[in-house]
């Protein structure tokens, strides 16, 4: 899906029509691991000195124990990410883009599979990087770096509650997490209009009053001075 229409200028982008791809909740993860849906895959791994390679069992199998955390407490969003490999062979992993970390540890024989989580000790609570620098130091502690909130531009979102394609709930997450990343966001739900309703309808009252919150959202944050730079 690609957005109808997007008008910018400086500071100020429009979204009309809302489709936007998975990264736009700050990256759309599933819980560690991923399953294998059907069963384990086969491989084919190539045999020195024969012509055909024989097909094995993958070596990826789901955690006896799946993580339970759900991103900031919100069911259905990011999950478990970022795992990194501790000196002790244990596991971090962040609840994504938030402050609360989990250690995965292997059971006495090593075994992730059947490994159990705990929950280790939390970032500030101003701050919940996404996307930062990490490194595991000699004495075993993780060190990281970045990941502070960018600014956003203004941003104004139109949102059909008849979208086929893109629900209010992920409308909703969206603003939210945008909102949440230091940006301002105009949620703007329009009743009954489906998918790309200003484009395939302009003229309904929808479609109007969509056009008419733009020029006003145009307004307010934009200026001739923007338009000339």
């Amino acid at each position: 899906m690609k957005p109808q229409t997007v008008l910018r200028g400086v500071g100020v982008a429009v979204i009309v029509s809302l489709a936007w791809p998975a990264v736009t909740m700050a990256q759309r993860l599933t819980p560690l691991p991923h399953a294998m849906p059907g069963g384990a895959r086969t491989a084919a791994i190539a045999q020195p000195g024969t012509a055909n390679a024989p097909a094995v069992a993958s070596r990826w199998a789901p955690l006896t124990h799946q993580p339970t955390f759900l991103t900031c407490g919100t069911p259905n969003a990011n999950g478990a990410a970022n795992p990194i490999l501790l000196t002790d062979g244990s596991v971090l992993v962040q609840d994504a883009g938030c402050q609360d970390w989990w250690k995965l540890t292997p059971d006495q024989h090593g075994s992730y599979l059947s490994g159990t989580w705990t929950q280790v000790a939390s970032l500030a609570t101003d701050y919940s990087p996404l996307y930062y620098s990490s490194a595991v130091l000699p004495d075993g502690r993780l060190i990281i770096e970045g990941g502070e909130k960018v600014f956003l531009p203004p941003a104004l979102v139109f949102q059909g509650t008849k979208d086929a394609w893109t629900t209010v709930a992920l409308a909703e997450r969206f603003a939210t997490a945008y909102r949440g990343a230091g940006g301002n966001m105009d949620l703007l739900l329009l009743e009954g209009s489906p998918h790309t309703f200003v484009n395939e309808h302009p003229f309904d009252p929808n479609s109007i009053k969509a056009v008419e919150a733009m020029k006003a959202f145009i307004k307010q944050h934009g200026s001739e001075r923007h338009a000339q730079r």
